[in-house]
């Protein structure tokens, strides 16, 4: 079974870079961002969800095409509504 983009295969949220608002459905800080993403995954872990641990240090090239690949996800999931 494939995994949702921004997931793991066992289920945990990935919390990309520069990444605000919240996910969880009918939270009202889905349209509300967050002031760092640190805060919101924070905020995702009192949801009770699973957040996947982030790397200090600088960002890879491939967390970043991770990224890009996911916020381009975003837009062409939009476009087809």
């Amino acid at each position: 079974m494939a995994h949702s983009p921004g997931t793991t295969p066992d289920g945990q949220l990935i919390v990309y870079h520069g990444e605000l608002f919240c996910r969880v459905a009918n939270c009202e800080r889905r349209t509300v961002p967050f002031s760092s993403t640190p805060n919101l995954r924070a905020h995702l872990r009192r949801h009770g969800t699973t957040v996947t641990p982030t790397a200090s240090g600088r960002m890879t090239q491939d967390n970043m095409d991770a990224v890009i690949t996911w916020l381009e996800s975003l837009f062409i999931s939009g476009e087809e509504e």
